[in-house]
């Protein structure tokens, strides 16, 4: 009895993985045959069609005509193509500030997009995120038994193990077990990672990174934090801290008794966030400096404000440009340096502000690291997280659908 478990065990995993195999080749291909299925991946051609049969049961594969007849005369062959419509995912960046819903098809499409104010200390988020991914489905018009997973960026350290969001900083949270809270509610499979992990998981996917195995990303706004790709897999390191470089530590901060402590700004932070720009902005009024910027204590300037005032020759924006630009450089050159990446996106509110920041950090990356590398732009601008939660669940689709 045990041997007959262990026969119809082996062939039922057997015949999952010729399944994900045929659907892996069918949805890398415009169109194709029965037969060129069998002859790419040497399997039977009477194997071939049991599997295809099954896709098409499932609504991954759809009959779309007929080729050419063979040169014998014989029988057209009937093409095959992925059902991209076959079901959706959901991809929500949940950041301090805003929340950005996507919805996309099988093959990444975009066919929704929805954001709202996040409202941190007005209620609990948790909620919040229910009620607008409840409120977007529906307006849609996809039914949410279309859903095959729903993937959540989540600005903080995430322990995928446990499915714990270990710590949140700008939403206030600690110890949040997000992971059951969405699945009780949704009853649909949920991944949830670091925002910028998942911006580098985008990026890689279809981004400025596309198709590269050692990238780094990183991300300049209220807080900062990189994304570590190398050889292809994400790094998360052992207490999913990897690309926590808000810790990043100077012997200036050790001089001046300047500590690091687990959910407050870390020491680089201060000096690369927007809080840095703000305090480089109104100690250089202190010193009795004009300036076309707002004063801090009528709202934090944006990097937009001070690529726009630099650009104008402002000379206490230039002087903040230069000294944020350089520490953010330090950073950096420090990582490249330790993980040699082929390619480093730079992204966030910083890098959305203008060209300015990043080719102030690119003049600055060339005289600090021999070592070459590729520094760009994020093409994905804030969509990124979002897309980069489509991505990883994506990425298991075959063992959701299958």
């Amino acid at each position: 009895m045990a041997d007959k478990q262990i026969i119809t065990a082996n062939t039922n995993f057997m015949r999952k993985m010729n399944q994900s195999l045929v659907l892996d080749l069918i949805r890398s291909e415009e169109w194709i045959s029965r037969a060129d299925i069998a002859k790419r991946l040497k399997i039977s051609k009477s194997t071939v069609s049991a599997l295809v049969d099954d896709l098409i049961r499932l609504r991954l594969v759809e009959e779309i005509g007929s080729g050419s007849s063979t040169s014998d005369g014989g029988r057209r062959p009937t093409h095959l193509a992925f059902n991209m419509k076959a079901g959706y995912v959901v991809g929500i960046e949940l950041g301090g500030n805003q929340m950005l819903l996507l919805i996309s098809d099988l093959m990444g499409n975009l066919v929704f997009k929805a954001k709202t104010d996040t409202l941190v200390g007005k209620g609990d988020i948790t909620s919040r995120l229910i009620a607008f991914t409840k409120e977007s489905i529906e307006a849609s018009g996809i039914p949410l038994a279309d859903m095959i997973g729903i993937g959540v960026a989540v600005p903080g350290i995430c322990d995928i193990n446990n499915r714990i969001v270990l710590q949140a900083p700008s939403l206030n949270w600690i110890q949040v077990p997000l992971w059951d809270v969405l699945e009780s509610e949704f009853n649909k499979p949920v991944y949830i990672d670091n925002d910028v992990n998942l911006a580098a998981m985008g990026e890689r996917w279809i981004g400025a990174g596309k198709g590269v195995d050692n990238l780094l990303m990183v991300s300049f706004g209220t807080g900062v934090g990189a994304g570590i790709i190398t050889d292809g897999k994400l790094v998360r390191g052992y207490r999913y801290s990897a690309g926590e470089i808000g810790y990043f530590y100077d012997v200036r901060d050790w001089q001046d008794e300047q500590f690091n402590r687990i959910s407050t700004f870390g020491t680089y932070e201060n000096r690369t966030s927007l809080h840095a720009v703000g305090a480089l902005i109104q100690a250089e009024i202190d010193k009795g400096q004009s300036t076309m910027l707002r004063k801090p204590s009528e709202g934090i300037a944006s990097y937009d404000d001070l690529a726009w005032a630099a650009e104008k020759h402002d000379d206490v924006a230039l002087t903040a440009l230069d000294t944020v630009t350089t520490h953010m450089a330090l950073g950096i050159a420090n990582m490249a340096s330790m993980l040699n990446p082929e390619v480093i996106i730079v992204g966030g509110e910083m890098e959305q502000a203008g060209h300015i920041w990043v080719e102030q950090i690119r003049r600055k990356l060339v005289k600090m690291v021999p070592i070459p590398f590729q520094i760009m732009s994020s093409t994905l601008k804030k969509e990124a997280e979002a897309l980069g939660a489509i991505a990883i669940v994506l990425e298991d689709m075959n063992r959701l659908v299958l």
